[in-house]
């Protein structure tokens, strides 16, 4: 978890960040670097959600400042806010993280993600949550009918932006 508006709660993650990322690169491994921002005790929604592109660029740049190789991010809201973190993100990819929003809400942000310059995404709630059953054939069933359907539409989505950068 990242906050750069709250630097000394963010010492103690980002000394662990920065030796994961020189481990990783010791032993010559690929670390794929996620943060997530987070509400404060008593801070109202309407002024989190309004600091959310500052502190998804924030925590990127930070995650950037420690070595990031590879990014997983939450999505950053705003198309502006994908744009500049393309920018500073150079070379390093960045991909968009679901964060279990409900899968049309995804699909829309991966869409503005990729517009301006993420390179993918990487998914999970988004695509199987609505598919938990206690009976394991029902289960089985949602994972290959409304699971595969989700990861086919996000695959499109991202072939757009593939297809027009090659």
């Amino acid at each position: 978890y990242l906050r750069a508006d709250r630097p000394e709660a963010n010492q103690h993650n980002v000394a662990i960040l920065r030796q994961c990322i020189a481990d990783f690169a010791q032993e010559d491994l690929l670390l794929v670097v996620e943060f997530l921002t987070y509400q404060v005790e008593g801070e109202r929604l309407e002024d989190y959600t309004a600091k959310i592109p500052w502190l998804v660029e924030e925590g990127t740049r930070i995650s950037l400042e420690c070595g990031a190789k590879v990014l997983k991010l939450p999505y950053p809201g705003t198309p502006e806010a994908c744009a500049r973190i393309s920018s500073m993100a150079g070379e390093v990819p960045w991909a968009v993280l679901s964060a279990g929003v409900n899968h049309a809400t995804f699909l829309g942000q991966v869409e503005i993600a990729m517009r301006n310059g993420a390179s993918g995404v990487i998914a999970g709630r988004s695509l199987w949550k609505d598919c938990i059953s206690l009976d394991r054939d029902i289960q089985r069933e949602r994972l290959k009918t409304i699971a595969v359907s989700r990861l086919r539409e996000l695959q499109a989505v991202i072939g757009n932006y593939r297809q027009k950068a090659a």
